[in-house]
């Protein structure tokens, strides 16, 4: 458990498989992986010559870019993006987020600038957890790009 009131929802075999995807992009982004302590709440920080170039956030998602662009957005927990902000605003480097889609492509997005996002109530119903209802960020995904790996 994560804490005293919730499940640990994530499995060894996502982690090792969020390690086997990061490495594989930090590879092609000439960099290496740091898996961040969970109180750090994101996944990895990529490093280049002993320095954090960008904090990184992991999602496997069952939609295509194409359906988030017709949703307006893909919505990513307000803690979350809290987090992203306060670690990047404290050290000037970007978040980004890479996404996995339904249909085995990968995405990303990055950001300096976490300024007046939309912000709406969103989650998942589908673990009957009544705390993955909540705030959530709107990320535009025009902004995403599909990384080759």
């Amino acid at each position: 458990m994560n804490d005293k009131s919730r499940p640990w929802y994530e499995s060894q075999e996502m982690l090792d498989y969020e390690l086997l995807i990061a490495n594989k992009v930090a590879t092609r982004w000439k960099c290496t992986t740091f898996k961040l302590p969970i109180k750090y709440n994101l996944d990895y920080a990529f490093i280049r010559d002993k320095e954090i170039v960008s904090f990184i956030e992991f999602k496997r998602v069952g939609y295509t870019i194409d359906e988030f662009k017709h949703f307006g957005g893909y919505g990513l927990s307000s803690h979350k993006w809290m987090a992203a902000k306060s670690l990047c605003q404290t050290s000037g480097k970007p978040f980004c987020l890479i996404i996995e889609t339904k249909d085995n492509r990968f995405w990303f997005t990055e950001y300096t600038n976490f300024d007046n996002m939309r912000t709406v109530i969103g989650g998942r119903n589908d673990r009957g957890d009544i705390q993955d209802i909540e705030p959530w960020v709107k990320l535009n995904a025009y902004n995403f790009n599909e990384i080759m790996l």
